[in-house]
C-alpha cells in the first residue's frame, strides 16, 4: 500500500485545520477573546502550510 500525500493534500489540509481549530479553542489564555483566537489560528495555519510536520 502506498500513500500519496499529493493526492490527499486537500484531506490532509482539512485535518490540519480541524486540529488547529480544536487546539486553539482550548487555550485558556485566549478562550474569551475570539479576535485573538482568529489571529493565532491565522498564524498557525500559515506556518503549518497544510501539514502536520
Amino acid at each position: 500500500m502506498r500513500l500519496s500525500l499529493e493526492l490527499n493534500e486537500e484531506h490532509i489540509s482539512r485535518a490540519v485545520q480541524v486540529f488547529i481549530d480544536f487546539n486553539v479553542s482550548k487555550l485558556r489564555l485566549i478562550e474569551d477573546d475570539s479576535e485573538l483566537q482568529e489571529i493565532v489560528r491565522g498564524q498557525i495555519y500559515a506556518k503549518a502550510n497544510g501539514t502536520f510536520l
